[in-house]
């Protein structure tokens, strides 16, 4: 009898654990499309920039019903997270931000028609205005009429398919962020404090998004009954802070608008969405939806820091030569540095407590960079940077570069911290004949990075990035190696680090490097790296004029690589000429349109 008691004990713990860990890998593997509406109207004249025709509408819903696309709902994604329910295949949730009066006049008879569950997010400062006000929205104000009122909500969510999300109470806007007046969205920024020159701290930031949000949720229950589940980020922007804070109020599931074509049910607290904007025709649907997660092409610039500082000139005409540039350029990217060279050795752009501050501008020159040019801003951090007395102080150093900067994406060099990455890795990519499958997702990225760094704690450049990444999770990632470094290790070794990284960059800025480049790029085993690299080179103001630059950039494609950059590019020197590079490096002219 205790045998068989204990065959039966042992039979259901095995059966529960294959069941436990089954239900883990069907949450971990099971994604689905998202899509971020605004404003419905009913004819082309009344467009803007983020609404769509109520034609328009209809033809998306019913291109999604004949292609077999399944709207979900957000019980459908939780029950699928625990295990219990299988999302349907091509499931799609559908989402609505700022709460326009046009949900209730045309969006929810539509949803009732084609039985289509979504989520509709509520701005609690709008939504309490007085009839007659006008409300702060963005750069502009909007009637209080253009949003809905508390009875129609009401009828909304008492028709059990749209679910009441927050979009904050008073975070859909920008607040200043430093002294020079830059004006970052609220969700993101410390604020700054003109009156006594001192930036909000870590836990005043804290507290000001936790009263916010709790605000709107009192709010949303106040006239639904209902504590909101989900989290809609005002602008799509977030942080760790901001992600605890909504998962405190019990708000665990996040859409965010990263630039990702699926989420994932293992990774709800920041559901990328597609953006419609222009009034997309359904062909652009489709191509947004099958589009595959292939790499961004990256044409990238780096520009002298020091050269685009303003010190003295409130009018910073240095930094509007270099955005002027920028936007006649237009690179995929534009990279700078969080430190400079000075008479008296590296200072820094950001308040911290290891370099000696120079002028605290990395909060305004990486916002408005792409703000203003259309351009992403990318931030190189090289060795020297994560050298630190202590892990803790390397972690503090880059936590404050985090919170004082806004950008799209890193560049790192450190050789040796990526050598231990290499001589640890147990994530081979999988390579087959000249391919490699590795779809671009810096949140896998980032999640290998965070398990090999649960493992290395001691790897300056996982705990950095890591550190840096609390205040921007979302990040597109380049490594930089040596041409040499890529002769000495196989194939399969060098594409380990796509494992971490988004993408591998080949530094060629020396006569030395571009002659191992070329010997590397002719073997035919280094043919299936050649979408996931980018190649750096150097630029000779002295004696070129751009010419020979853009034919060597140029001179890579005949291999099959598409994506490159140079050091440096100067606004002051306007060098290389403009008419010279720009066919080389301006992402107007490559044919397939840059992320």
């Amino acid at each position: 009898m205790r045998n068989s008691n204990y065959l039966k004990k042992l039979f259901f713990f095995c059966f529960a654990l294959l069941w436990a860990s089954s239900s883990w890998a069907h949450a971990e593997e099971q994604t689905f499309y998202s899509i971020s509406y605004h404003d419905v109207v009913d004819s082309r004249d009344q467009l803007t920039s983020d609404t769509v025709t109520i034609d328009t509408l209809i033809n998306h819903f019913e291109w999604l019903k004949a292609n077999d696309y399944h709207p979900i709902s957000v019980d459908d994604l939780l029950a699928a997270q625990r295990g219990t329910k299988k999302l349907p295949a091509k499931a799609v949730l559908l989402s609505w931000d700022d709460g326009y009066v046009s949900f209730y006049t045309h969006v929810l008879p539509l949803l009732k028609a084609y039985k289509y569950p979504a989520v509709l997010a509520l701005v609690g400062e709008w939504l309490s205005a007085s009839p007659n006000e006008r409300v702060e929205y963005g750069a502009t104000t909007l009637a209080r009429s253009r949003f809905l009122s508390w009875e129609q909500i009401q009828e909304i969510s008492a028709s059990n398919l749209v679910e009441l999300a927050s979009h904050s109470y008073g975070l859909h806007k920008e607040i200043i962020a430093d002294a020079y007046g830059s004006k970052i969205p609220a969700a993101i920024a410390h604020q700054y404090e003109v009156a006594t020159g001192q930036k909000e701290t870590d836990k005043e930031m804290r507290q000001r998004i936790y009263d916010d949000l709790k605000k709107n949720s009192y709010l949303i229950a106040k006239y639904t009954g209902k504590k909101p589940r989900v989290m809609v980020w005002p602008f799509g922007n977030y942080n760790t802070l901001c992600q605890n804070v909504a998962a405190d109020l019990g708000m665990k599931i996040a859409l965010t608008l990263d630039d990702l074509p699926q989420a994932n049910i293992s990774q709800l607290n920041a559901v990328p969405r597609y953006y419609p904007v222009a009034n997309p025709l359904t062909e652009i649907l489709r191509e947004e939806m099958l589009v595959s997660q292939s790499q961004p092409l990256r044409r990238f610039i780096i520009a002298p820091t020091e050269e685009i500082i303003d010190t003295t000139d409130p009018k910073e005409p240095l930094y509007s030569a270099f955005l002027d540039r920028d936007k006649s350029l237009k690179p995929s990217a534009v990279v700078l540095a969080p430190l400079v060279q000075t008479p008296r050795g590296k200072e820094a752009l950001f308040t911290n407590q290891t370099y000696p501050l120079f002028l605290n501008k990395l909060t305004r020159l990486s916002w408005y960079t792409r703000a203003r040019t259309g351009v992403a801003t990318v931030l190189s951090l090289d060795a020297p940077l994560f050298k630190a007395d202590s892990p803790q102080k390397l972690t503090r150093l880059f936590s404050d570069m985090g919170k004082n900067s806004f950008v799209d994406g890193l560049i790192v060099e450190n050789h040796a911290a990526v050598e231990e990455i290499l001589a640890g890795t147990t994530k081979p990519i999988k390579i087959t004949g000249n391919e490699i499958k590795r779809p671009w997702n810096p949140n896998s990225s980032r999640k290998f990075r965070q398990q090999l760094l649960s493992k290395k704690p001691t790897n300056t450049l996982l705990r950095g990035v890591e550190a840096f990444q609390q205040w921007q999770p979302f990040l597109d990632i380049g490594v930089i190696i040596s041409p040499a470094q890529m002769k000495e290790r196989s194939l399969a070794k060098t594409a380990s680090l796509l494992t971490y990284f988004d993408y591998i960059i080949i530094d060629a800025r020396t006569d030395e490097q571009q002659k191992c480049l070329k010997a590397w790029l002719a073997r035919p085993e280094s043919r299936p790296l050649f979408n996931y690299i980018a190649v750096l080179f150097s630029y000779d103001q002295e004696s070129d004029n751009g010419e020979r630059l853009a034919e060597r950039l140029l001179d890579l494609s005949g291999y099959g690589i598409k994506n490159w950059g140079y050091q440096i590019d100067s606004a002051v020197l306007a060098k290389p000429l403009l008419e010279k590079i720009r066919p080389a490096i301006s992402v107007r002219n490559f044919p397939i349109i840059a992320r």
